[in-house]
């Protein structure tokens, strides 16, 4: 399998003079820049709150572009900012100043296992209550609210039960919703069920169809999270699995060599590859999207540019030495060390699967000093040392 993924990648590279019909490559380039940049991502964002003492919090804040909304300990959620089409909630389109925040829910709004129970799109926004209810509100042209109308919704309006703000089962904590620009896509974790619905001309609903969807449509069974959504979508099931659909899906080649899309879920191998100085690297446990950054397994990538990697179990801290370079990781903290220096990252070292240890891609240049660019043709991570 890794062979012929590897003969794919250097069809497509060969053909890089050829455009491709959808914009998807530019908006891979987008996601890329945004998580090697610590950016908020415009589409979909639902960052969690990070801490070294607590397992479950209340509160916290998420930002979205030019919005913003709190979630305070008792459980209420508060927003102000940019509400053109009513994507803060307050009942009205006028944009709302820090001075002056709305209170959109009186209770039952809080993060669970580092994971926010809010997710915004760029016009539209989802919250999970802690009854496993979801509810949606701001602009809803193509019905991306899923309350089986067109009408914007400037109040919180009930979609669904069942939805969980973290999935148990998944050691990533990905949001159990992710919403594309004008599209939504939820997993029920109970019942490992996917649905979607909302804007659907580039089959990025994968339900078979390019027809608007105004309510929610299940698409798959046994997911085990979302990787991410846009006109092509990513999820990951139980059995590990990855699965895509939309405009473009990696491994699907025309009789041109360019990216094709599938109307429905498709099987797809290898999603993230990496190379160091163009020699494709092999894991047991393969890099992931996460919050619209993509996370790579430290050890491989570390000792593959000839760095020493030493693990503590009882402080869990990592150590990797190269030469006079010395970085330190902790488990679940978002301040590793290099050199003694902090190195912020916007997500906290974390064990995925396999227990291998996954940190942010921007990370690894920083930290060693190499070069790290993104390749939105062949969805590869190509570090040169």
């Amino acid at each position: 399998m890794i062979t012929k993924r590897y003969k794919d990648m250097q069809v497509v590279k060969a053909r890089q003079k050829v455009k491709f019909k959808s914009v998807i490559s530019a908006v891979l380039a987008l996601v890329f820049f945004y998580a090697t940049a610590g950016a908020v991502f415009p589409q979909t964002t639902a960052f969690a709150m990070e801490s070294n003492d607590e397992v479950t919090y209340s509160g916290g804040s998420v930002f979205s572009g030019n919005r913003r909304f709190e979630i305070k300990d008792d459980g209420s959620l508060w927003a102000w900012g940019a509400n053109n089409h009513g994507q803060l909630g307050d009942g009205t389109r006028i944009d709302r100043d820090e001075s002056n925040p709305f209170m959109i829910m009186e209770s039952g709004v809080r993060f669970v296992d580092h994971v926010s129970p809010l997710i915004t799109g760029v016009y539209h926004t989802m919250v999970i209550k802690d009854d496993g209810s979801l509810w949606a509100w701001g602009r809803n042209d193509y019905g991306q609210l899923g309350d089986g109308t067109t009408i914007d919704r400037l109040r919180p309006v009930k979609i669904m039960d069942g939805v969980s703000v973290r999935n148990p089962r998944d050691v990533h904590g990905q949001p159990q919703a992710q919403l594309g620009e004008f599209h939504s896509l939820v997993l029920k974790a109970a019942d490992t069920t996917l649905w979607a619905w909302g804007r659907n001309d580039a089959g990025q609903l994968g339900d078979g169809t390019i027809i608007d969807r105004h309510q929610p449509v299940q698409i798959l069974d046994d997911v085990l999270n979302i990787l991410w959504t846009g006109n092509t979508s990513l999820v990951a099931r139980n059995d590990f699995t990855d699965w895509s659909w939309g405009a473009q899906v990696q491994g699907q080649f025309d009789a041109d060599g360019n990216l094709k899309g599938s109307l429905v879920p498709v099987q797809v191998f290898d999603v993230i590859s990496v190379t160091v100085d163009g020699r494709l690297l092999t894991f047991d446990a393969s890099p992931y999207m996460s919050n619209n950054r993509v996370l790579v397994p430290l050890r491989g990538i570390f000792e593959a540019l000839g760095a020493a990697v030493d693990w503590q179990q009882a402080t869990q801290t990592i150590t990797a030495t190269k030469g006079d370079t010395v970085v330190k990781l902790i488990i679940g903290d978002s301040s590793p060390t290099v050199n003694g220096v902090v190195v912020p990252i916007d997500e906290p070292a974390t064990v995925g699967w396999r227990n291998r240890t996954f940190v942010p891609l921007r990370f690894i240049g920083e930290a060693l000093g190499v070069s790290v660019d993104w390749n939105s043709q062949t969805w590869t991570v190509e570090i040169r040392s």
